[in-house]
């Protein structure tokens, strides 16, 4: 963990046992959340975000998350829909938020999740090219309304052949190109002070 910490990474807290977290009971989720902070502590890490696992936050999750000291949330409320949307032509971003509690809501979208495309949705694009494709469209949209962008992808997802880790790489030298600050979470909530 120091390594990536030094590396200029952040490291957060993606539930205990990769749980679906939304489903959970309360007490639970408290305990799942209060377990994995203690295991990081023992590293010396202190998380200052949270994304469920699989993606949607459940009912309570927010506030055990407040209570917990978290600075942020990067789940949602909704649940994966089982196809990518053909059209993407009208999206353009998403804000960060102020969320009840004092939480600050770092959005994404499924489609821009790399197991969305290559493992689960229906109609995913199993092709790197065509993926690369994709998230072009949505990145050159996204600069054009000057908007903000989370792109989720995993080491045993995307990390695992050359050609999906190529199309990752140009997607982010687009980014880069187009203007876009690639950041980790945290230093992405310091620009929101002016939220409410």
């Amino acid at each position: 963990m120091d390594s990536l910490l030094r590396g200029g990474h952040e490291i957060g807290l993606h539930g205990w046992i990769h749980e679906v977290f939304s489903d959970l009971p309360r007490l639970t989720a408290r305990q799942y959340i209060n377990d994995g902070l203690q295991v990081m502590a023992l590293r010396g890490v202190q998380p200052a975000g949270f994304r469920a696992p699989g993606g949607k936050i459940g009912p309570h999750g927010r506030q055990i998350l407040a209570e917990a000291g978290f600075s942020y949330d990067s789940s949602v409320d909704t649940a994966m829909p089982q196809e990518v949307p053909s059209e993407i032509d009208a999206y353009s971003g998403d804000g960060l938020q102020r969320l009840p509690g004092g939480l600050i809501g770092i959005p994404w979208q499924w489609f821009m999740i790399d197991a969305v495309h290559y493992e689960l949705a229906r109609n995913g694009l199993r092709n790197p090219d065509d993926l690369v494709r994709f998230w072009t469209k949505v990145v050159r949209n996204v600069a054009r309304a000057n908007g903000f962008l989370t792109i989720i992808c995993h080491a045993h997802v995307t990390g695992i052949d050359a050609e999906r880790v190529s199309a990752l790489e140009t997607i982010l030298k687009l980014a880069l190109d187009l203007g876009f600050d690639i950041l980790p979470a945290e230093q992405a909530i310091r620009r929101t002070e002016h939220l409410t």
